[in-house]
């Protein structure tokens, strides 16, 4: 990523935004997917998450996570196992960042 800040991402295989090609054309569109493995960012776990809009819906490890970095918790978030982002039970998973 070429910087030492703090990037997080999440992508549930059920959101739609997986299904759009990550391009741009005259300068919009997307860019590169920030939880694509090449990127470089703390691929968070996404467990409950239904869709597009469901990151933000109680109860979803998103939610969890997204509530833990706001506090600084960051030993207690809980990144992605595999390329869906479901399998979601790793604590410690940015000790390298602590």
């Amino acid at each position: 990523m070429g910087t030492s800040a703090r990037v997080w991402a999440a992508k549930d295989g059920s959101d739609w935004i997986g299904r759009i090609q990550h391009v741009e054309l005259f300068g919009l569109g997307h860019g590169a997917d920030p939880a694509g493995g090449g990127f470089g960012a703390s691929r968070l776990s996404t467990a409950r998450v239904d869709g597009h809009a469901g990151y933000f819906a109680p109860n979803t490890e998103s939610v969890r996570n997204f509530a833990r970095i706001t506090l600084g918790d960051f030993g207690a978030v809980r990144c992605a196992v595999g390329s869906g982002g479901t399998a979601a039970d790793v604590r410690g998973c940015v000790s390298d960042l602590l």
